[in-house]
C-alpha cells in the first residue's frame, strides 16, 4: 500500500461533491484501497456512478446540504473518520443577484454538514476553497498570511466559509484543514473551465473565443493537485490550518492557448475577441512553500507534458 493511504485503511471517508469532476477523481484514487467511501451529492457523474456499480465500499447518497435531516441521518448511520468537503455552487459572476444561492450552499451548506457531524470522532475535516480569496492587490505568487479580500459572491462565500470552518471547529475542539485551490485540470474535466472549454472547441474544430490572455493563472495537473491532498490529509501533526494547493508556477493565458495550438499540430483556432470581465484578477498563482517545507517531493512533469495527455 502506498504510504500516504495506509492510514485511511479500513477507515470511512466522506466526500462531499462526490459526484462530481475532484470528488469522483479522489474517490477513483482512494476505491483502489480498503477504504470505505461515502459519496454525498445532489448528481453523480459517470465516474462515480461506474465507481459505485464495480465496488462495493463505493456508496452514493443523493442529499442536498439544505436538507439538514438527511445530513445528519448520515452522518450519524456511517460515523465518518475523514471528511472532504469538496461540494459547492462555483460560479466566477461578478453578479450579486445570485449570492443568495450561493450563500444557501457554499455556507449554510457547509454549517448544516459541520452541524450534523457535530456528535462524530472524526480524525480529518477537509474543505476546499478556492485561491480567488486572494483578490486583485496581493503581490503573487500568493501566499497563505497574505490578507484576503475577495472580489466576486463566489469567492466571498468561500471565504466566509473558511472562517466558519476555523471558528466552528475551534469551539467544538474539531480538526479541520483548509485547501485553497488553484486553476486544476485533467482527463474529463468539466466544459465550463478554461482548458476545458479550450478542448471541447478543439474536438468541434469550433473557433474558441476569448480575452487578449494577459491574466496569469497556476495551473495543476489533477493527479499532482489529489497527490497533495493526500500528502497533508495523512500527516499526523499539521503545523497549519490552510494550504496553497497549486504548482508554485505560472503561465499567460494567452500563453497557453499558443501552446495548446501548438500541441494540435495548429488545428486548434482562436481568435481574442472578449472583453476582461470586471474586477478581473490578473495575476492568479500561489506560492506552495509551505508543503515543500514538509518535505513534499512534488512530480516534475511539466505542464506541456500533462496538457499532451489530455489531448
Amino acid at each position: 500500500m502506498d504510504s500516504k493511504m495506509k492510514m485511511f485503511e479500513n477507515q470511512k471517508i466522506l466526500i462531499t461533491g462526490g459526484g462530481g469532476y475532484l470528488g469522483s477523481k479522489l474517490a477513483e484514487i482512494l476505491s483502489q484501497y480498503e477504504i470505505n467511501l461515502y459519496l454525498l451529492d445532489i448528481s453523480f457523474n459517470q465516474k462515480s456512478n461506474s465507481l459505485a456499480l464495480i465496488n462495493s465500499k463505493v456508496e452514493l447518497h443523493n442529499i442536498n446540504l439544505t436538507d439538514k435531516d438527511e445530513l445528519l441521518k448520515l452522518c450519524h448511520i456511517i460515523q465518518p473518520d475523514y471528511i472532504f468537503h469538496f461540494a459547492a455552487i462555483l460560479n466566477r459572476n461578478r453578479d450579486f443577484a445570485i449570492y443568495e444561492k450561493l450563500y444557501n450552499i457554499n455556507v449554510g451548506g457547509t454549517f448544516n454538514l459541520l452541524e450534523a457531524l457535530k456528535e462524530c470522532k472524526y480524525k480529518g475535516f477537509f474543505f476546499a476553497s478556492t485561491s480567488e480569496v486572494y483578490g486583485t492587490n496581493n503581490k503573487t505568487p500568493f501566499h497563505e498570511e497574505q490578507f484576503v479580500e475577495p472580489t466576486s459572491p463566489y469567492s466571498l462565500t468561500k471565504y466566509m466559509a473558511e472562517s466558519l470552518c476555523k471558528t466552528y471547529c475551534s469551539l467544538y475542539s474539531k480538526p479541520f484543514t483548509i485547501f485553497r485551490f488553484f486553476n486544476f485540470f485533467g482527463p474529463d474535466m468539466p466544459e465550463e473551465t478554461f482548458i476545458g472549454q479550450m478542448l471541447t472547441h478543439y474536438r468541434k474544430r469550433k473557433t474558441f473565443h476569448m480575452t487578449e490572455g494577459i491574466q496569469k493563472r497556476d495551473f495543476t495537473y489533477i493527479d499532482d493537485l489529489i497527490d497533495q491532498i493526500l500528502f497533508i490529509a495523512q500527516l499526523k501533526t499539521q503545523p497549519f490550518d490552510t494550504y496553497n494547493i497549486c504548482s508554485n508556477n505560472s503561465i499567460k493565458m494567452i500563453d497557453l492557448a499558443i501552446l495548446f495550438k501548438t500541441l494540435t499540430n495548429n488545428e486548434f483556432v482562436f481568435e481574442t475577441s472578449l472583453k476582461y470581465r470586471q474586477n478581473e484578477i490578473w495575476e492568479m498563482y500561489g506560492s506552495n512553500q509551505r508543503i515543500l517545507h514538509l518535505n513534499y517531493h512534488p512530480s516534475n512533469t511539466s505542464l506541456k507534458e500533462n496538457l499532451s495527455k489530455i489531448i
